[in-house]
């Protein structure tokens, strides 16, 4: 995971992000999504963040974020999208 995380530049890492199962599909997590992306774009900032379920990945690109790589650890690893967003032009 270090290997395609970008250090070169400051940014928020988006860490951790959860959704109780009978709460997913009702915008709870879109919600939480705007408001951090909200703060990350005031302050110019661009965020990294990490999934592992493939349903995620469309809920983060409506977001702003782009896959910037898709791989599975070895040996038999969880597949793994590496995910960026730079901020949104105020």
């Amino acid at each position: 995971m270090d290997e395609h995380h970008p250090m070169e530049r400051r940014h928020a890492y988006l860490w951790f992000l959860g959704v109780t199962h009978a709460a997913q599909g009702h915008g709870v997590g879109s919600r939480l999504l705007k408001f951090a992306t909200e703060r990350l774009d005031a302050e110019g900032l661009p965020a990294y963040l990490e999934t592992q379920n493939e349903r995620n990945v469309s809920l983060y690109t409506r977001h702003g974020f782009e896959v910037i790589h898709e791989g599975r650890p070895p040996p038999d690893g969880p597949k793994l999208w590496s995910m960026w967003r730079e901020p949104a032009a105020s």
